[in-house]
């Protein structure tokens, strides 16, 4: 679909438990990745939905990256993702090179710099619907 890019990426937790995680971008957000983990990271049927941006996995592909919920740093044997949250902290390591070209594919869509002339705002529109809800 035009505008979106997603892949289904294979992953090991540290605890050697495989999974699946799916990663979407889509232009109307072009600073942030959505990540949908299934079980075993997440816990119940639903499972878990992160948000992060985008150049964090880009980033941590090559260096370490991130301060804050979500860190991501490469490793010899794939790309390691920490997720920290209110129920702990989950770590799982996912194969690099299907990880870079998910943030390749990204590029293509978006490129990194132009994020913010991806998507349009109505300013005027914004302000004047902020001030019809304002009490």
């Amino acid at each position: 679909m035009a505008g979106r890019v997603k892949r289904l990426v294979e992953f090991q937790t540290v605890g050697g438990a495989w999974g699946w995680m799916s990663l979407r971008y889509h232009v109307s957000s072009p600073f942030e990745v959505v990540a949908h983990f299934a079980a075993p990271v997440a816990t119940g049927n639903s499972g878990a939905l992160w948000r992060f941006a985008r150049d964090l996995l880009r980033d941590g592909l090559y260096l370490p990256a991130g301060e804050g919920d979500v860190r991501v740093w490469p490793t010899s044997r794939g790309t390691v993702v920490e997720l920290r949250g209110v129920e702990g902290t989950t770590r799982l390591r996912a194969p690099s090179l299907a990880l870079a070209e998910f943030v390749h594919a990204t590029g293509q869509l978006v490129p990194f710099g132009t994020e913010s002339q991806a998507f349009e705002v109505d300013w005027d529109t914004a302000v004047r619907s902020l001030q019809r809800h304002q009490p």
